[in-house]
């Protein structure tokens, strides 16, 4: 339990002006001397019992009054942790299919581990298949066939894409909400450092759970396409020759 604004908290100290006020009351009367009640009528006197309890109950009404206004300014809140028990859990596989895939046999070692963790679900287990590069797209549905998650796999093949991490967890984020489901994902990738972004973009939802499986040589170097350098005008190889040929011809009139 927590409170939005605990500085309200401070006007407990008003308890102490009705405990103040309940004390100063019970001050002792001190006995007078009388000649004679002959004259006075009998009445039925209120027992000191029952108007102690009158004051305590008034005094307990004012302290629990103040006690309930303090609170109230302060916001209180309960931290209530949401259970993942009645979710459904849902196995995410991600291949990284960006541009550096393509070095060696990393697509090939990316698809063999992918398969490995889908043989390992159980037959009542959902889980579906994804690429990644530049966003995340998925490849099937939520299944249970493993048939449909193996060939899902085998399909991916290198883009010409860099991947985006940044991207991979706003679409994760946006999966959970949408889905309501607990997510398990395995992520397979050569975990390019020029895909991360800033931290703040990483952050998954509560009830997604992320496993990395890292594929390609640890100093293997990683490649991409920086830039492109091409001519400022690109001709159709046709009009060229034509071009030329009518140049030629328009020289040998002259």
């Amino acid at each position: 339990m927590g409170f939005l604004s605990p500085w309200f908290l401070a006007g407990l100290a008003a308890v102490a002006l009705p405990l103040w006020l309940h004390l100063l009351r019970q001050y002792k009367r001190t006995p007078q001397a009388f000649s004679s009640l002959m004259f006075f009528e009998r009445r039925v006197q209120s027992s000191v019992r029952h108007r102690r309890l009158r004051y305590l109950a008034l005094l307990a009404m004012r302290l629990a009054l103040l006690i309930l206004l303090a609170l109230a300014f302060a916001n209180p809140f309960v931290n209530r942790t949401t259970g993942a028990t009645g979710r459904r859990k849902l196995t995410v596989i991600v291949v990284d299919r960006s541009f550096s895939m393509r070095a060696g046999n990393r697509m090939q070692e990316a698809k063999t581990q992918a398969q490995q963790v889908a043989a390992g679900l159980s037959g009542q287990d959902l889980a579906q298949v994804m690429a990644l590069d530049s966003h995340l797209e998925a490849l099937t549905q939520y299944e249970r066939d493993r048939g449909t998650l193996r060939a899902a796999i085998e399909s991916v093949a290198p883009s010409d894409l860099a991947s985006s991490y940044g991207e991979f967890a706003r679409a994760l984020r946006a999966m959970e909400q949408n889905s309501g489901m607990q997510l398990a994902v395995h992520l397979i990738s050569d975990m390019q450092q020029s895909s991360l972004p800033n931290f703040r973009d990483l952050q998954l939802g509560p009830h997604t759970s992320l496993a990395l499986h890292p594929v390609g040589a640890a100093k293997a170097p990683n490649w991409a396409v920086e830039s492109v350098a091409t001519a400022p005008h690109v001709y159709d190889p046709k009009q060229t020759r034509r071009l030329r040929s009518t140049g030629m011809q328009s020289a040998r009139k002259k």
